[in-house]
């Protein structure tokens, strides 16, 4: 697929997935955790299942999708016709009041011979790290954007109950499955979310399984045979305690190999809490975990490590929790302030109430005041266990389960808010709703019911159609949690099978869990949530606390199953901690009672050789002005920040403590500021944080000369009068490595307005592909403010005309791109966006 077509793409889908929300705010959220759709549930779905790093996250979404190719069996003349391209148009269109949104305007696309609908759709969204969902019968599901473009997601009910996905080809519906429909050259594509007919909802349902497939489903092992009943009643009639025992401790080995590979990181959260509630944590790994976690609240400045997301908190909490440190003195901030204010806990949806239940119940901590000046705001917003149990309460849906959205119960959903509410289910809570006493153990037992009839035939559980590793974890930790054991009930039995022997399909020999059964390889996300889950099985098999009851923290229990490793089962290289260099040594000496580890604030032998150099750097005695370091100054400086950008975030942060850090970033603050001014053109883009642009970047300013055809249309556009004065090409450079650098976010760029402008200012950009962009900035002191994230060829002009008019000009046979900016609403934030994403994708060394 063409490059410069994949930049519009980007730009396109990001833009209208903010405007979608913003016109139907209803049927979004900007969540991870929210469950939505079969493979992209993990990341919205279930808090807990932030996976430990943030690559395994695409890699889980597109395999539940792509079933394996073997290239292998190819014929030549197979690979031939593979190799001839066609040209096709496609474009995704959303039907709604009071017009149609083009969630990406028809494009042409050139793809392989034979290309189907469903692999044309899923490369189109590949290259712009989107995910889409497809169940087992072939019906698109849902569309999901990457983290980048916020996780939203569109699925199926979202706006209407009988409104979901499908698609037409040549204007007309067709009568076969995505998969099965081959593309001619010239073929339009509309995939569409719009009003299903009855045939097409009845085409959505879930296929039932056949006798056949259940007889074979449920077969049992021939080795089950001498196997004793109690051992049966105990580990479920499909899993022996040896098989169990395996999974458990080469998984747990894989974990822990996979936190030592990211040096305990903020995201190794489920880790460190699976292990300390094993009783495997050490105390080595469990300040490695704290010191990684101080370092994100001094990178936020404050309490809230996410301001969009209360359950990165709650989610640190319980992991600190478990691992006997103090979560309301982490880098001298309490971590349970920010989950004290009500607006900010609801603000993530359902899933902000599960996760503040649980963090606040973990060791009963006495939710904070909140402090917010004013009496009558602090009582209103002012979190309390009954606000977030009512919350929860009254998302209930009708069939007497949670989900994130739509109508109908998600199971995964179910079981996290079964997990929150668990508490208040033994105590038998009732808590005033409408005028009506509600009661929490009717309404646990509601959802316990639907969750039974959701169980299928052998044992296992799914979401969207699709049955899922992750989602018998869910279950196993909400039956533990109320004290069912998910191997005897018999309400989740099936043929003699439950939610363990669902979850050991999954197993991958050497450790690790796959996320659905077509898939070969372990999953980081996956085997987390396992880890966990069978953590939580052990636990109540041994009558210990619940998972997340962790009064009993430091009281010395160990799960200690006897365990055969296994060589390396089939892994992911995007995920496999062998790729990744691990730290020297093995911590020792697990973490004893609930004495608490403070924070460290040693220096590693990495952090003082990056003090070191810092030091040399701040007694140079550089001059005042930035201008005038020497090459050698400036080369001092960039060394020692390279050495520093080596260092883990808990190194950084001791460095950033030291005395020196403070001189030398005002010195790299005053360079940065040398480098991000254009004397020469007056370009001035040194209102950005280092966020945006950081201080060694330099920007690169070249004079564009222009063709007298190519200044005629741009003039021509703008109407008469209208002149365009010079142009720049305008890029950057990594000094620290000497490589092109493209930004990752909104810069904000001041362009001088020539004293010969006459009329109003616009700013002109030419795009690499040739294109004109105009953009509407802010006339400020001779300086015409704008934002971008392409940088190529900008300038600006004067025109006499109004931009309605100037829109009125776009040209369908010979396209102009007209991008007017009205800052401070909706359009200008969907058109921050485009200019966003709509950049190439290439990897840039910061």
């Amino acid at each position: 697929m063409d490059l410069h077509v994949h930049r519009k793409i980007i730009a396109i889908i990001t833009a209208m997935f903010m405007l979608v929300t913003l016109q139907v705010p209803a049927a979004f959220a900007l969540e991870e955790d929210a469950p939505v759709a079969e493979e992209t549930k993990q990341t919205e779905q279930t808090e807990a299942t932030q996976p430990p790093a943030e690559e395994t996250e695409q890699t889980q979404q597109t395999e539940a999708a792509q079933p394996q190719s073997d290239e292998s069996t190819q014929s030549d003349s197979d690979k031939q016709d593979e190799a001839k391209t066609i040209d096709v148009k496609f474009s995704i269109v959303i039907d709604q009041q009071p017009a149609p949104l083009e969630w990406i305007p028809e494009c042409k696309l050139s793809v392989k011979e034979k290309t189907t609908v469903e692999t044309l759709l899923k490369d189109t969204l590949k290259e712009v790290e989107f995910t889409c969902s497809i169940s087992e019968d072939g019906r698109l599901i849902s569309i999901t954007s990457s983290p980048a473009g916020g996780n939203y997601c569109l699925k199926n009910g979202d706006l209407g109950e009988h409104k979901g996905w499908t698609y037409r080809i040549n204007d007309q519906k067709s009568d076969k499955l995505m998969r099965d429909q081959e593309l001619k050259d010239g073929d339009k594509v509309v995939i569409k979310y719009t009003e299903l007919s009855a045939e097409e909802l009845a085409a959505g349902e879930p296929a039932e399984e056949t006798a056949e497939n259940t007889e074979e489903q449920t077969e049992e092992p021939a080795e089950e045979a001498s196997m004793s009943e109690l051992a049966m009643a105990q580990l479920g009639a499909g899993s022996t305690p040896k098989e169990i025992a395996d999974a458990y401790g080469n998984t747990k080995d894989k974990m822990t190999d996979l936190a030592d590979s990211v040096n305990w990181a903020a995201d190794s959260t489920w880790i460190v809490l699976a292990l300390a509630r094993g009783g495997s944590l050490t105390e080595e790994q469990a300040q490695a975990y704290l010191n990684s976690v101080a370092a994100e609240t001094e990178n936020s400045g404050s309490a809230m490590i996410n301001k969009n997301q209360s359950s990165d908190n709650a989610k640190a909490i319980m992991a600190l929790t478990a691992a006997g440190i103090d979560p309301t003195d982490v880098n001298g901030y309490n971590l349970l302030e920010p989950l004290a204010n009500i607006a900010y806990v609801r603000a993530q949806g359902v899933n902000g109430p599960i996760w503040a239940l649980l963090a606040f119940d973990s060791k009963g901590y006495e939710i904070p005041a909140l402090d917010v000046g004013d009496p009558d705001t602090a009582a209103k917003f002012q979190t309390t266990r009954e606000n977030l149990v009512s919350t929860l309460l009254n998302s209930r849906k009708s069939d007497g389960g949670w989900a994130y959205s739509g109508s109908s119960s998600d199971v995964d959903m179910t079981c996290m808010a079964i997990q929150a509410l668990a508490p208040y289910y033994k105590k038998d809570m009732k808590v005033t709703i409408g005028g009506k006493e509600v009661s929490v153990k009717a309404a646990v037992d509601s959802a316990l019911a639907w969750l039974s009839k959701q169980q299928h035939k052998d044992g296992s559980f799914s979401s969207v159609g699709v049955v899922t590793s992750e989602s018998a974890s869910q279950v196993i930790v909400a039956l533990t949690s109320l004290g069912i054991d998910p191997a005897k009930d018999p309400r989740f039995l099936k043929n003699g099978k439950g939610a363990i022997d669902s979850l050991m399909s999954f197993y991958v020999k050497g450790g690790g869990f796959k996320h659905v059964d077509s898939n070969y390889k372990w999953n980081a996300l996956a085997s987390s949530q396992a880890f966990y889950a069978l953590v939580s099985y052990y636990r109540s098999k041994d009558g210990k606390n619940s998972l997340y009851d962790m009064t009993d923290s430091g009281d010395g229990y160990k799960i200690d199953p006897s365990y055969d490793p296994q060589e390396e089962g089939g892994t992911d290289p995007e995920q496999d901690p062998e790729d990744v260099p691990k730290p020297e040594g093995k911590a020792k000496g697990l973490t004893k009672s609930g004495g608490l580890i403070k924070l460290k604030g040693d220096l590693t032998k990495k952090a003082s050789a990056s003090v070191d150099l810092i030091q040399k750097v701040v007694q140079r005695n550089l001059p005042k002005d930035a201008k005038k370091y020497t090459k050698d100054d400036i080369k001092a400086i960039g060394d020692a920040y390279k050495e520093y950008n080596k260092l883990t975030p808990a190194e950084k942060l001791a460095v950033r403590k030291n005395k020196f850090w403070k001189p030398y970033s005002k010195i790299i603050a005053k360079l940065g500021k040398v480098y991000h001014l254009d004397e020469k053109s007056g370009i001035d883009m040194r209102s950005n944080d280092d966020s945006a642009l950081p201080w060694y970047i330099k920007l690169i300013i070249n004079e564009k000369q222009m063709d007298q055809e190519e200044t005629e249309k741009i003039e021509g556009l703008l109407g008469e009068s209208s002149s365009l004065f010079t142009m720049y090409d305008v890029h950057f450079e990594n000094s620290l490595t000497g490589k092109e650098w493209h930004p990752k976010k909104i810069v904000k760029v001041g362009l001088p307005i020539p004293e010969e402008v006459s009329g109003e200012a616009i700013a002109v950009h030419i795009t690499d592909e040739n294109k004109i962009e105009f953009i509407n900035g802010e006339a400020e002191e001779g300086m015409l403010l704008i934002r971008a994230a392409d940088f190529s060829a900008y300038g600006i002009a004067s025109m006499t005309g109004s931009i309605s008019d100037l829109m009125k000009t776009q040209q369908d046979e010979e396209p102009v791109s007209i991008l007017p900016w009205i800052l401070g609403g909706a359009g200008a934030l969907a058109a921050l966006l485009i200019l966003l994403i709509a950049r190439r994708k290439m990897t840039d060394e910061e």
